[in-house]
C-alpha cells in the first residue's frame, strides 16, 4: 500500500504518531544492527546514516524528542546518524514553530534534508531561516534531464544554490548511468534511485555489509 492511501487514513483516524514513533524505533534498531554487522572499524561504521521521513505532526510530539535523547543509551547510535527528511510544505505550515523544532533537532545533532526539493511551496525566503544539511532533487527533473534542457537547468541551478549555502545535494530517481554521469559533471554530491540498486531485504543488506560490498560510489 502506497502512502498515499495509508498516511491521510492515518490522519483521519489519529494513528499517525503512532506509527510515526514505531517507524523512529525501527529505523535506530535496524542501524544499530547494520552498524554492529559492518566490517569496518567503529569510526567508520558510523558514518553510517538511517533517513527517515518526518511529518507536520511530529513537531509538537513530546515523545519524539524523548527517543531521539535516548537512541545513543539504548541502540548505540550517534544522534548525528539520524537523518530526518522533511517535505516542503511541512516547512511553510506555520514555520516559525517549525523553525524552534528544526533548532531543537540540530541542538541534538539530527542531521536535517528538504526532500522533493522544487517541487513544493518552499520559497527562496524560507529557506534560509531554516538551518538544514541538504537538498534532495525531486526525482520528476532526474527522470527528465536528458530529453528536456530545462529540467537540467534547474537541477544545476539548485546544486549551485545548496553549494552556495553550504548544504549537501542528493540526486533522487537515477535509473541509467547517463543520468548519473551528468550529475556528478554537475557537482551532485550523492546520488539515490535503482541505478545503484533496488531496496534490500534486512538479511540482504547484513550480508553486503559483512562482505563491505554495500556501498556504491556515486
Amino acid at each position: 500500500m502506497l502512502p498515499a492511501t495509508f498516511i491521510p487514513l492515518a490522519e483521519e483516524t489519529g494513528l499517525i504518531l503512532p506509527i510515526c514513533r514505531w517507524a523512529l524505533a525501527a529505523a535506530v534498531g535496524f542501524l544499530a544492527r547494520f552498524q554492529k554487522a559492518s566490517t569496518r572499524s567503529p569510526l567508520d561504521a558510523s558514518r553510517l546514516v538511517m533517513s527517515l521521513n518526518v511529518t507536520r505532526h511530529q513537531i509538537d510530539d513530546g515523545e519524539t524528542m524523548q527517543m531521539l535523547d535516548r537512541i545513543a543509551d539504548e541502540y548505540g547510535i550517534a544522534p548525528e546518524q539520524v537523518k530526518f527528511e522533511f517535505a516542503e510544505d511541512a516547512l511553510v505550515n506555520d514555520h516559525v514553530r517549525t523553525r524552534s523544532w528544526i533548532s531543537d533537532l540540530k541542538q541534538r545533532r539530527i542531521k536535517l534534508s528538504i526532500d522533493d526539493f522544487g517541487t513544493g511551496d518552499l520559497s527562496l525566503g524560507y529557506l534560509h531561516q531554516f538551518d538544514v544539511d541538504e537538498l534532495k532533487i525531486d526525482r520528476s527533473f532526474v527522470i527528465e534531464m536528458l530529453t528536456k534542457p530545462r529540467s537540467m537547468q534547474i537541477i544545476r541551478a539548485i546544486i549551485g544554490l545548496a553549494h552556495g549555502l553550504g548544504l549537501n545535494t542528493v540526486a533522487k530517481g537515477i535509473e541509467k548511468p547517463e543520468q548519473a554521469m551528468l550529475l556528478r559533471e554537475a557537482g551532485c554530491d550523492y546520488g539515490q534511485g535503482h541505478y545503484f540498486g533496488t531496496p534490500l531485504a534486512e538479511s540482504e543488506i547484513l550480508a553486503r555489509l559483512r562482505a563491505d560490498t554495500l556501498s556504491i560510489p556515486f
